[in-house]
């Protein structure tokens, strides 16, 4: 098969469309050709959201991979690989569902693959199926792509979706924790994840650059991620709530003055050795995440405004907010169960 983007000898660039297979079972594609290949791709995405699936004649396979084909250029590394990687799990899972014609999409064979879904056994653990939130991912990322050829699915149902329950680490743990690791190389990212929050894949990207060593503060710009072929890629975030300025305690930029650098880990390096640190020490096992679950409740119990929270932290709903708060009012209701108790011993 043809490379689907290519310079030519005028020194121009060519973008191939793939629009699906044709009734003599050839891939079809439609060319695009501009000065830049960032240009030409731009033309092709034009095109094709003003013209629309060629008839019944394309499959449902064939329209995901026309989807993900007109996105490389626009979706992040990362939502790209997880749109490429779900689709292609579905297409081997469920093969005679993918032929199917896109225009014979319809409710009850879009329940029909939910149903399915939720009957799939998990990779990491056989014994159990596939949670309601990936079936909902997995799901989605079908219902995306008939949308975009104007197809609306509605009623379906999808398996209800389990409460997340959040592993907040105690202050104290966290001290313990601190003096733990000083001098270690996984000091600088705990310090920033547990006093920021920032997530792991944005501490990955950091470089001396994003320092303000004057100001104490840290330029959150980028995020390391995987993208399909497994590499890891520095991009842009997802969001504008993603991009911030941080305000840290000056120790924590000084260690990073000291240090040199960041940190030289992967994202996935860091949780790995975190892990390995907390079993090594004896520590409660959790994960390197939930050390965001700890700066964010950390700084609504000062009564800051969840607003600058959302912000320093770089969410974008309001929704993880009050995840934080209604953990902080059990914490108060087991704190007040305690007091209740201790007063109890004095009568």
């Amino acid at each position: 098969m043809a490379k689907k983007e290519s310079r030519l000898p005028s020194g121009k660039y060519r973008y191939r469309l793939y629009l699906g297979t044709g009734p003599d079972g050839k891939k079809k594609y439609k060319s695009f050709t501009a000065s830049t290949l960032r240009q030409a791709k731009k033309d092709a995405q034009a095109w094709q959201a003003v013209h629309p699936v060629d008839g019944p004649d394309i499959s449902l396979g064939d329209a995901c991979d026309r989807f993900l084909e007109g996105r490389s250029g626009t979706l992040s590394p990362s939502t790209w690989a997880d749109y490429k990687h779900r689709i292609d799990y579905m297409k081997k899972a469920f093969p005679d569902f993918f032929k199917l014609p896109i225009s014979s999409i319809n409710a009850e064979r879009m329940q029909w693959l939910a149903s399915m879904l939720a009957t799939k056994r998990s990779d990491n653990n056989p014994d159990k199926f596939i949670s309601a939130k990936t079936v909902d991912e997995y799901y989605s990322r079908i219902k995306t792509v008939l949308r975009m050829n104007g197809i609306h699915i509605d009623g379906v149902h999808l398996p209800q979706k389990q409460k997340p329950q959040l592993n907040i680490p105690e202050n104290e743990l966290i001290k313990q924790l601190l003096v733990s690791l000083e001098g270690n190389h996984l000091e600088i990212p705990v310090l920033l994840a547990a006093l920021g929050p920032m997530r792991r894949s944005e501490i990955g990207a950091l470089t001396m650059d994003d320092i303000d060593f004057e100001r104490n503060i840290v330029h959150v710009r980028k995020d390391m991620v995987r993208n399909y072929s497994r590499k890891w890629v520095v991009k842009y975030p997802k969001t504008p709530a993603g991009t911030r300025d941080i305000l840290y305690p000056p120790v924590v930029i000084e260690k990073i003055r000291q240090q040199g650098y960041v940190t030289h880990c992967n994202p996935d390096t860091i949780s790995g050795n975190f892990v390995r640190h907390l079993k090594r020490h004896d520590f409660p096992s959790f994960r390197f995440h939930d050390l965001r679950h700890y700066a964010a409740s950390f700084l609504l119990a000062l009564n800051i405004p969840a607003v600058y929270v959302m912000q320093r932290g770089g969410w974008e709903s309001a929704q993880t907010m009050r995840r934080y708060i209604h953990a902080l009012e059990e914490q108060k209701q087991q704190y007040a169960q305690q007091a209740t108790a201790a007063f109890q011993d004095l009568l």
